[in-house]
């Protein structure tokens, strides 16, 4: 069986890939500006920088499977996050995340029907993500919205109400995927000193975090169709902080009357998580242990997080895991999570 990869990680190599597709007002800043696409903006680890443009991203699934040791897949949702820290500049962002989409389409989407497109919004301007969003939604080869799970506010803030009721209503999945502007952390002892701090402490707090401010702000009461992916920040952390959550929402529910639920049911309804990386033990009973708890077989789609390596024990996960449990994982939570995906 062929699974679905739910995050294949794809961005323009160099700021050129962009560029034409710019006005002319925007070529000139970013001439004049000598603007680029720094490794960090392409999640290259580590990347040289040579001052040599690197080679383009392949563009079929076909060229994109010789890359990573996952064997063949039915399917491939693309995740671009390179507008996630490149410009303070709202109107200039906004400028790139259309030009962004288009490449992702012209590049990817019109030449394999089995990719998929997530789409990159601006950060800095809720209309203008929300006029982009609307734009793209046309396109129904775009199954989702790619934004950074590490931000200056909260996504359950109000302000973005409007932005997760389009999507919804376009049946556009809302994916949260780690990463987000240098500077930020989601630690109050302030930014990681580096990438080993940032996997495996910093990622894991901005996630928990989103996930309570979106269900304490009611964006999953206020849409009956809201769908979130959380990628490539992990699950293993799921099964305490939902017990923490059910816990205290008994006695706290006042302050969010419109959390008519234990939270926990509500992200088994419409939250799911990438597999990969899955940060799990190394012992097999452990791992089952995880599996259970975190309840994968309902909760977890499958991912490769290319380019990145992947990780031993969440493929061997993956085979501790019964028949069915493995098939949903592989394949049908996707298929139930993202409705484009599905009719198409």
């Amino acid at each position: 069986m062929k699974p679905i990869d739910t995050d294949v990680h794809v961005a323009p190599r160099d700021i050129s890939e962009i560029r034409e597709r710019l006005s002319a007002y925007w070529r000139q800043y970013v001439d004049e500006g000598s603007v680029r696409l720094r490794p960090e903006h392409r999640a290259d680890r580590p990347a040289p920088d040579d001052g040599q443009p690197p080679p383009p991203v392949p563009a079929t699934l076909d060229e994109l499977s010789t890359h990573w040791t996952g064997g063949a897949v039915a399917a491939a949702l693309l995740s671009c996050t390179v507008l996630f820290d490149l410009s303070r500049n709202p109107d200039f962002e906004s400028a790139c995340a259309r030009a962004v989409n288009d490449w992702q389409r012209d590049r990817f989407l019109d030449r394999d029907e089995r990719l998929l497109g997530g789409a990159v919004l601006p950060l800095l301007d809720v209309d203008a993500a929300v006029a982009e969003l609307t734009r793209v939604a046309e396109d129904d080869r775009f199954v989702q919205v790619i934004l950074p799970v590490r931000i200056e506010n909260r996504w359950g803030d109000r302000r973005y109400r409007r932005l997760f009721d389009v999507a919804a209503e376009a049946g556009l999945v809302v994916c949260l995927h780690a990463g987000g502007r240098t500077g930020l952390s989601a630690a109050g002892t302030g930014y990681t000193a580096g990438f080993v701090e940032q996997l495996l402490g910093d990622q894991h707090l901005a996630a928990q975090n989103q996930l309570v401010s979106l269900l304490a702000g009611g964006a999953f009461a206020r849409s009956s169709t809201l769908r979130v992916t959380m990628a490539e920040c992990g699950f293993s952390w799921l099964h305490p902080l939902l017990w923490r959550l059910d816990k205290d929402w008994k006695s706290l529910w006042r302050e969010v009357p419109w959390l008519d639920r234990p939270p926990s049911d509500v992200v088994a309804d419409r939250i799911r998580f990438t597999l990969e990386p899955g940060h799990l033990p190394p012992g097999d009973e452990d791992i089952r242990e995880v599996a259970e708890l975190s309840a994968v077989a309902n909760n977890v789609m499958y991912s490769s997080d290319f380019p990145h390596a992947a990780s031993c024990r969440s493929h061997r996960m993956l085979d501790l895991l019964g028949v069915e449990d493995r098939r949903r994982v592989l394949r049908e939570n996707a298929l139930e999570h993202y409705p484009r995906l599905a009719r198409r």
